[in-house]
């Protein structure tokens, strides 16, 4: 059985580039889709996705400040943040609630190789 993932990103384009990605190349399942950070606690805690995928800038709560919440929802999925922001020190202090910090500059290619790590 495939493994499921829930992608929270805000920009239509880039979530449908990823969505897609994975559904074309990857083992996994896309279980889900948000635009929001509320929308990502309320689809995780109904899919109850084995990974998560998350935006750092998302209306209503960013990746930031619902990664801690879905760790405490879903303790044993890992959680892969995909930003365009400052990687470097975002990696050095990893926040909470995250397992990986990935940059969007790293690709698609990459952001499925983490997940497959994670879920290893």
């Amino acid at each position: 059985m495939p493994k499921s993932i829930l992608i929270a990103e805000d920009s239509t384009p880039v979530r449908k580039l990823i969505v897609r990605y994975f559904k074309n190349n990857t083992d996994f399942s896309v279980c889900g889709e948000a635009t929001t950070g509320r929308e990502a606690l309320a689809k995780a805690a109904k899919l109850r996705p084995d990974l998560i995928v998350l935006d750092m800038r998302m209306p209503e709560m960013s990746g930031l400040e619902v990664a801690p919440l879905l760790k405490q929802k879903l303790p044993a999925s890992p959680i892969i943040l995909f930003t365009i922001y400052d990687t470097p020190s975002l990696k050095a202090k990893k926040p909470e609630g995250v397992d990986f910090v990935l940059s969007k500059s790293e690709g698609l290619e990459q952001l499925a190789n983490e997940a497959e790590l994670l879920l290893a």
